[in-house]
């Protein structure tokens, strides 16, 4: 996986040192085996997986979906730490099924299993979402680039109409614009043919969604996102590629920043500058 994304990024053009750091956390972020520090590549991460893949039990599908859904939802917080006799209660379940939806969430790294404290839902630090940011603006760019002039126009004209409607409404939602944006772009990405990019992304959704809690009250951005993701879709809808990378580039930018000044505000001792170093 690793020796592919280097492919992509020589193919694209992308050579500077923010990207290479980059495909390090993919790998390690990515793709963890159950939670711990053994990291390893997708190729193996499959013949693993084959090898233990299971039908996970009814009641471990259901505490599952439902733990995870409350973990994306906020109801529990970044941070918090799960306690496995507490969630059976919560989710009328038995101790197996709730620790083996736990295991499944600590591998999609939703959960962190913490020495000393149990398992916690993960805190994505300021650092981790410059990363997560800095990893779409390279991947989702070159697939708006792309995607230009084959996204079917039905489905960017409808967008269009929608964002439109927004703007004349003055009603900036964070569920609507964002329900919005992640149409734009799973549109993007599944056009644009790229299939190791739609990998990637469809495996960070998770942790993409998941880094963006914080930023659910950040109402002043909201409006600016929607007038970008019109700008983004008229130009693909035109067929400039060119144009729509760097609308996409911009635009991701500009939304990190403004989750990190969110993220800023708590105390990690990190700052993009010192990232650099």
């Amino acid at each position: 996986m690793k020796e592919s994304l280097c492919r992509f990024l020589i193919r694209n053009n992308i050579s500077d040192a923010p990207a290479c750091n980059c495909i390090q956390f993919v790998i390690q972020t990515v793709f963890v085996k159950n939670g711990s520090k053994e990291r390893f590549s997708g190729e193996e991460m499959g013949s693993t997986m084959k090898k233990k893949l299971r039908a996970p039990s009814i009641a471990e599908a259901r505490v599952y979906r439902e733990l995870k859904s409350a973990i994306m939802g906020g109801l529990f917080q970044p941070g918090s730490v799960l306690v496995q006799e507490e969630l059976c209660d919560q989710f009328r379940a038995s101790r197996t099924p709730v620790r083996d939806a736990l295991t499944h969430l600590q591998a999609e790294g939703l959960v962190l299993a913490m020495p000393n404290k149990g398992v916690v839902v993960r805190d994505f630090s300021p650092k981790d979402v410059h990363d997560i940011y800095e990893i779409r603006a390279l991947l989702e760019s070159a697939a708006a680039k792309d995607a230009a002039g084959r996204v079917p126009r039905a489905e960017l004209e409808a967008i269009i109409a929608k964002a439109s409607k927004l703007n004349a409404k003055r009603d900036f939602s964070f569920s609507l614009v964002k329900q919005l944006g992640t149409e734009m772009h799973r549109l993007i990405i599944a056009t644009s043919g790229n299939l190791i990019m739609k990998d990637l992304l469809n495996r960070m959704e998770t942790l993409i969604e998941m880094s963006r809690i914080p930023f659910r009250g950040a109402l002043e951005r909201l409006e600016e996102i929607n007038r970008e993701h019109i700008e983004i879709a008229q130009a693909l809808l035109k067929g400039e590629g060119e144009t729509a990378a760097d609308l996409m580039k911009k635009h991701l930018s500009r939304t990190k920043e403004a989750h990190l000044k969110i993220l800023m505000g708590r105390s990690y001792g990190w700052s993009e500058a010192a990232n650099r170093r």
